[in-house]
């Protein structure tokens, strides 16, 4: 930051040299490195855009801008989002939600309703009732069909029929009928290996079922549970 032997001002990265010394650029724009002579060197902070000439405006919320200089800012990529303005990165939709990218949002778009979805989820597809079990229990694995039970009346097997259930089998009903006070379940029969496989029945606060409680009169979601060595 001082004239050289030709008492040309040599100033350092984030100024430019004039007739009077060293300027600093306007805010939020930068110059690259040393030496430089114009305020059209000094280019746009990532986080920012505008010509090279240090008019810069923060990138919008929903948008994003890794690098220096004039290109404009981005829309997020699909599954991902920035809250404020000047972002120079984008955040992972949570789990729960998801964003298809396809205009810039300050959050992300939630699952609906008894759904689930992992983090980083960038279509509605992502969001599913398995997921939101599987969070807690683990995923569904054998003969069976896990699901959602959403009738006021149905039946659920762990698809073995007359045949020995398969092994390691894990198999997850949720059973939550829109608008249900209480639920009651019935079981024909049972023909376990002892001490290795169990039936299991909890209550679920919600589709998440992060903290299952065993199963009790006034419950409206419950979630039953088989699972074998």
């Amino acid at each position: 930051l001082a004239p050289n032997a030709c008492d040309a001002w040599v100033c350092n990265a984030g100024f430019y040299a004039s007739q009077a010394g060293c300027n600093a650029c306007p805010a939020n724009s930068l110059t690259s490195e040393a030496g430089r002579t114009s305020i059209s060197d000094c280019m746009c902070s990532a986080g920012y855009s505008g010509p090279d000439d240090g008019k810069c405006a923060a990138c919008e919320a929903g948008k994003y801008k890794n690098v220096s200089g004039s290109e404009p800012c981005s829309v997020c990529p699909p599954g991902s989002f920035s809250v404020e303005s000047g972002e120079v990165f984008c955040s992972h939709c949570p789990a729960g939600t998801y964003h298809n990218g396809s205009t810039a949002v300050a959050a992300c778009d939630a699952c609906p309703e008894r759904t689930f979805s992992l983090p980083g989820s960038s279509s509605i597809d992502g969001c599913s009732v398995s997921l939101a079990v599987d969070q807690a229990f683990g995923a569904c694995d054998g003969l069976c069909s896990c699901g959602l039970l959403e009738d006021a009346e149905g039946t659920f097997s762990d698809g073995s029929g007359d045949s020995n259930y398969a092994d390691n089998s894990v198999c997850w009903w949720m059973i939550a009928p829109p608008g249900a006070v209480s639920v009651s379940v019935s079981f024909l029969g049972f023909d376990l290996d002892f001490a290795y496989d169990w039936v299991k029945l909890f209550e679920c606060e919600s589709m998440l079922c992060e903290d299952p409680v065993p199963l009790h009169s006034d419950m409206c979601e419950s979630y039953s549970y088989f699972y074998n060595y």
